[in-house]
């Protein structure tokens, strides 16, 4: 409710037909009453702001006092369909209403979740009593009690991680609840709810953590696609506790000796050990871009992240939070000398803050180069582009377009852009890695007739002919940059 003198406020936040983030359909206006129905699309005809701010004015003026005015959005649905997009291409579609009989494409096996339960069809999720999952791959791999958590104290700082002499590692749940979301056939996903004793924060004695415990739910969404041979999954909970550090653990079906993880363009292999320098221990957490692989496991990323392999190589770590309250410390149980000066950072604690990870897991006995995880990472990573048609409804949708397309196992595709030569001439430019130390061969095609080599200024080195495609011969770890037209 509000005066009828104040009306205007409202209009104010109008913006043409724009009002808090939908668009006006129409509004009724009577006597003491204005009502906005609001839409995504509107179906109704014109809208005119103009018109509505003098017919409220004049209402105004002939029914002072109290009036109510109210938004309706209209309800909405929201579906999952198959759209085929072209590589680098456009792709329009339009969502209709369809009976039950309406036949539906499968090009590939559905989705589902039932139980504790999901399946694609490539991969099976089963939900233990205690939160954790088995997967099974397209290939038979079993991994077991995927998604254990690990809560421990952190006592170091933005440079190490640091434990306490005693430490308290929480990982049993003390309530754990399943919830399915979705049942398919595009889309499954499981929600599992696990509710955890963790600590507040370290206590006076900053070798132990404190008697008081704050129970934090921890959700954990488990999602299959269709036609994906990897386990989606997404963490979320509301951090209250201080001077931790939280792992979510994937045990591997046999200890191993080293990991491999992608960045900087390469990917590097290491051991169970780090090297150290004077006066500080080595702690074997490395980094990690687009995945990072164990054995049988991979995991792929969507952001940089730090993942150790422990108990002796048998389960691979993947840190989802440090929370730690200072740039540096000068008593560091793992360094002798303080990095920098001990200034506070109590922002570095993410106290209140929602904590949200999202990686996926891909089984694999054969290892990351043969479970094609170059590829996955990018297709797990980046998501199609969508946005709403202006044309009129029930126009005709333009036609498919046809893009640059990169085939080729092991192969990075660091860059897709437009660029314009000095003479003025258009183009596409293509940056490729060969992500193996024997090289790799990629197979650029699309809509082009020919195609030169240029150096990472863009300065050309090659040119030749290339009729819609263009086969190119990498070298171990080599960057190769083309421009088509």
């Amino acid at each position: 409710m509000m005066d009828g003198a104040q009306l205007e406020r409202v209009l104010r936040r109008i913006h043409r037909r724009e009002l808090f983030g939908r668009l006006i359909d129409h509004y009724e206006l009577t006597p003491g009453s204005l009502v906005f129905h609001l839409a995504e699309v509107p179906a109704s005809g014109p809208f005119d702001l103009l018109i509505l701010r003098g017919k409220v004015a004049e209402a105004a003026a002939a029914h002072p006092g109290q009036w109510r005015v109210l938004t309706l959005e209209e309800a909405r649905a929201t579906a999952l369909v198959p759209v085929r997009v072209p590589a680098g291409g456009l792709a329009s579609f339009r969502v209709e209403a369809a009976g039950p009989t309406t036949a539906r494409p499968a090009s590939a096996a559905p989705a589902t979740a039932t139980g504790r339960t999901l399946a694609n069809g490539l991969v099976v999720v089963a939900i233990a009593a205690d939160g954790t999952v088995d997967i099974t791959g397209a290939d038979g791999t079993v991994l077991r009690g995927v998604g254990r958590l690990v809560d421990g104290g952190d006592r170091g700082d933005s440079y190490n991680y640091g434990p306490p002499a005693h430490d308290l590692l929480v990982s049993e749940p003390a309530e754990v609840t399943v919830d399915i979301l979705e049942q398919g056939p595009l889309r499954s996903r499981t929600r599992i709810t696990r509710v955890y004793p963790w600590p507040a924060a370290l206590g006076a004695d900053r070798d132990l953590r404190g008697a008081e415990t704050v129970p934090t739910p921890v959700e954990t969404l488990v999602e299959l696609r269709a036609g994906e041979p990897f386990v989606r999954v997404a963490t979320s909970f509301l951090n209250r506790s201080a001077d931790h550090r939280l792992r979510f653990h994937v045990p591997l079906p046999e200890p191993v000796s080293e990991s491999a993880s992608a960045g900087q363009f390469a990917v590097t292999r290491r051991g169970l050990t780090a090297e150290g320098g004077w006066g500080e221990y080595p702690i074997p957490t490395f980094p990690a871009s687009s995945f990072v692989s164990a054995g049988a496991a991979t995991v792929l990323l969507d952001h940089a992240t730090e993942y150790e392999l422990v108990g002796g190589g048998s389960e691979l770590a993947i840190t989802l939070l440090r929370a730690i309250g200072s740039i540096s410390v000068n008593i560091h149980p793992l360094r002798d000398e303080p990095a920098a000066t001990e200034i506070p950072a109590p922002g570095a604690q993410d106290l209140g803050m929602r904590v949200e990870n999202r990686f996926a897991v891909l089984p694999s006995a054969a290892g990351w180069q043969r479970a094609d995880a170059v590829a996955l990472a990018e297709l797990f990573r980046n998501d199609v582009l969508v946005a709403r048609g202006a044309a009129p409804a029930g126009g005709q949708l333009p036609p498919d377009t046809e893009g640059v397309r990169v085939d080729g196992a092991d192969i990075f595709v660091s860059t897709v852009r437009r660029v314009t030569a000095e003479d003025g001439a258009a183009g596409t430019e293509v940056r490729l890695v060969a992500m193996s130390d024997t090289g790799a061969t990629a197979r650029v095609t699309g809509p082009f007739t020919e195609a030169t080599t240029v150096d990472l200024l863009g300065r050309p080195l090659s040119a030749a002919p290339a009729a819609g495609g263009l086969e190119l011969a990498l070298g171990p770890w080599e960057i190769r940059t083309v421009v088509v037209r």
